[in-house]
């Protein structure tokens, strides 16, 4: 008992700091796309770029410098933005888990089918789900605004995977809340 208690502190503090660094990331990129649109002619400066010159978030990579080698604000325009939103989407998948592990924490008799255990694990699902599919919208507006031969489509499966996983639990969370409110009808 003494040792899983222990992870489940470590857990939840893990769980917040995960959640804390992605709303820092949030207001960094939040300050990269206030920069990228006010001091555009300023930012090939302050950027050091050796040979690789994509930038990218959550599977969403970006090339800053164009087919013919200038610098493109708006490849960091169009990033910041996508961060801002999958970043913001992360942040919130980590308060669900660090309300989920204080859930089960509490001393009392929580369940960790409880309703709200349910919802969030839910929430963390559609959430995961959507960072891609953000990415992908966003790759599809890269293309538009700054031409097919300066950008790089791909597709991460990996939040799809998480995604589905989750909304996979949510029903196995959903059966054993089921299974526990019949056997505290028996009792």
């Amino acid at each position: 008992m003494q040792r899983n208690m222990f992870v489940i502190r470590i857990s939840k503090v893990l769980a917040k700091i995960c959640e804390i660094a992605h709303w820092v990331g949030v207001v960094c990129m939040v300050i990269l796309l206030v920069l990228s649109i006010f001091f555009q002619d300023m930012l090939p400066n302050y950027i050091v770029m050796d040979n690789d010159t994509t930038v990218g978030c959550y599977g969403f990579d970006i090339n800053v410098l164009g087919a013919d080698g200038s610098f493109q604000p708006g490849a960091l325009i169009i990033l910041s933005i996508f961060a801002i939103i999958a970043l913001a989407l992360m942040a919130m998948v980590f308060r669900n888990l660090y309300l989920i592990v204080k859930s089960i924490s509490r001393e009392s008799d929580n369940s960790p089918f409880s309703k709200d255990n349910i919802r969030r694990v839910r929430e963390i699902g559609i959430l995961a789900i959507a960072v891609p599919i953000v990415g992908q919208i966003m790759q599809v507006i890269a293309v538009i605004t700054l031409g097919a031969e300066n950008v790089e489509m791909s597709v991460s499966l990996d939040g799809f995977m998480m995604g589905i996983l989750a909304l996979v639990l949510t029903q196995i969370f959903t059966y054993g809340a089921r299974l526990e409110s019949d056997v505290e009808g028996l009792l």
